[in-house]
């Protein structure tokens, strides 16, 4: 049955020992979440960069992310080089440094000339940076268990929603502070997390051929959500009649909904395969969502909580994923994340 008899207890032993032991990982790893939240996610809703080059900011973040695919596609070819290279102190403060620097770059389009050469710079930086960084985090997460790893996630979510909610409230200059510090601080804190042996899991028994999930299966899986929620959010987003703050407490309270679930998640699950079937539950909140639009005429945005809680669930949990399809065969984390 999906609930473990000793699951409650399970999770309480987990969370006390993740706290205990690493809260530099845990902490680090939520800065680093609420770095992307800021700057890729929720850009739009309250920009963090304004008066760039480009005639949308989303724009500079869209060519951010073709060269964090870029990236990535580098890392998985040198996986085995990278794999080697991801423990190592001088790539982790690399990476976070370049991300910092990255978001410098367009934090100073506002206040400094030379736009366009800034804006290419920072598109650049924060692209290679962050497409380096999420491999980095991958492989810390990949020696834990895959409950302590949900836990990780969990506490995540609601770093982000804290993160998030005091950025949007303080002036501009405030707010890319923030984000410009963010992953300075994020890789910082993970260089002084103790490397402690207990963290690391024993490898996962081998699934059977009924049980085994493949990584294309996964693969189909994630581009599906993305493109959902991709398509949804932009059709719908600009039919809310809500404000700013208003819109803005709906981020937060999606976000804090979905950390909820992944600790209700952490407490109850007992195979890894059940996480898989659970992450499934996301196409249906995103299509609620949508639905719901035309139906709610109340000026709070709920359909945006129920896009909050699809997307941060299904993206907190795909973490989760990752680090089980690193197990099986005895995969590269480096290979499976990139």
């Amino acid at each position: 049955m999906f609930f473990a008899p000793d699951g409650i207890r399970a999770f309480a032993e987990t969370a006390v020992d993740e706290l205990r032991r690493c809260p530099q990982r845990l902490l680090g790893l939520g800065l680093f979440w609420a770095w992307l939240q800021l700057v890729f996610v929720i850009s739009s809703d309250t920009p963090v960069f304004q008066g760039t080059t480009f005639d949308s900011h989303n724009q500079t973040w869209m060519l951010s992310l073709l060269v964090s695919v870029a990236t990535v596609l580098c890392i998985f070819i040198r996986s085995k080089r990278i794999d080697a290279l991801a423990d190592g102190r001088t790539y982790l403060l690399a990476t976070h440094l370049t991300m910092t620097l990255g978001t410098l770059a367009l934090a100073a389009t506002v206040w400094l000339p030379m736009q366009k050469s800034l804006v290419l710079i920072g598109i650049a930086l924060t692209g290679i940076g962050s497409a380096a960084a999420f491999v980095a985090w991958g492989k810390q997460l990949a020696h834990l268990a895959l409950r302590s790893v949900l836990f990780n996630m969990a506490a995540c979510a609601f770093i982000v929603a804290i993160v998030y909610l005091v950025a949007t409230l303080l002036p501009l200059p405030a707010r890319q502070a923030i984000a410009t510090l963010l992953p300075l601080v994020s890789g910082t804190l993970l260089t002084r997390a103790p490397q402690d042996p207990l963290n690391i899991s024993k490898p996962m028994r081998h699934q059977s051929a009924a049980e085994h999930v493949f990584s294309f299966d996964l693969m189909v899986l994630i581009v599906l959500v993305g493109f959902s929620f991709g398509m949804i959010r932009a059709m719908t987003f600009g039919h809310l009649a809500s404000s700013m703050q208003q819109l803005t407490l709906a981020t937060v309270v999606g976000i804090a909904i979905a950390g909820t679930l992944l600790l209700a998640t952490a407490a109850v699950f007992k195979k890894s395969n059940h996480l898989y079937l659970v992450s499934q539950i996301s196409l249906p909140l995103l299509a609620a969502g949508f639905l719901l639009i035309p139906l709610v005429s109340t000026a709070f945005p709920w359909p945006a909580v129920i896009f909050g809680v699809g997307h941060n669930y299904f993206y907190s949990l795909l973490w989760v994923l990752y680090v089980d399809q690193s197990r099986q065969e005895d995969r590269s984390a480096v290979a499976v994340f990139a």
